[in-house]
């Protein structure tokens, strides 16, 4: 089975569906997963993902809403949004839709009381996403990948910022919150070809 059609395994089961199996398995959860967004349009040099998913592609705001109202049915009140790279949401649209837009039609049309992002990438982080940060039901943490405090690292590393951009993004941040955790993660064993440890660090 392909890695695009991973989340149809529990289809292999006999004489099971998603709704026998759901409900049991959630519960172990205490803020279920709703993925978004898959694969990626970055070329970062360490990353297999856009080789392994290809392009960025998305999930309907509908289905996403379908998702958001069956785990409130469950009796969830939190919900993550997960993607690879939330700021290629629905490429294939005329007016590309974005993390701000989804986030706010999740708003406008669920009830579920805590929402919350999975890793995103810094120069996504818009005046627009952080003026939707401030509301109530959005969760505040944010977890930033670094990669590296090198400027020449990150360049062979592909990435599409400097450390001061990080820095600053980080200090616009905590000039808005002064109450939200910031996670990131920081490769200490990089090599053009690839990398060794990934480190995960939380504040």
């Amino acid at each position: 089975m392909p890695n695009k059609d991973k989340d149809h395994i529990i289809n292999m089961i006999p004489h099971a569906t998603a709704c026998d199996i759901l409900p049991s398995v959630a519960r172990h959860r205490r803020r279920p997963v709703i993925k978004v967004q898959d694969g990626c349009n970055n070329e970062c040099s360490y990353c297999i993902i856009q080789k392994a998913r290809g392009k960025s592609s998305s999930v309907v705001p509908d289905k996403v809403l379908q998702e958001i109202d069956k785990y409130h049915a469950l009796g969830f009140e939190e919900i993550v949004l997960s993607g690879n790279s939330l700021r290629h949401l629905w490429p294939r649209f005329k007016e590309s839709m974005h993390s701000c837009k989804l986030l706010e039609i999740i708003l406008k049309q669920t009830s579920i009381k805590r929402i919350r992002l999975s890793s995103i990438e810094v120069n996504e982080l818009t005046p627009q996403l952080l003026d939707i940060l401030s509301d109530n039901r959005i969760c505040k943490h944010l977890h930033l990948p670094m990669q590296s405090g090198d400027d020449y690292i990150l360049g062979l590393m592909n990435r599409s910022y400097t450390s001061s951009e990080y820095r600053i993004s980080i200090e616009n941040i905590l000039k808005r919150f002064n109450n939200i955790g910031i996670g990131t993660d920081v490769i200490v064993g990089f090599l053009e070809k690839g990398m060794i440890i990934l480190i995960k660090l939380y504040t």
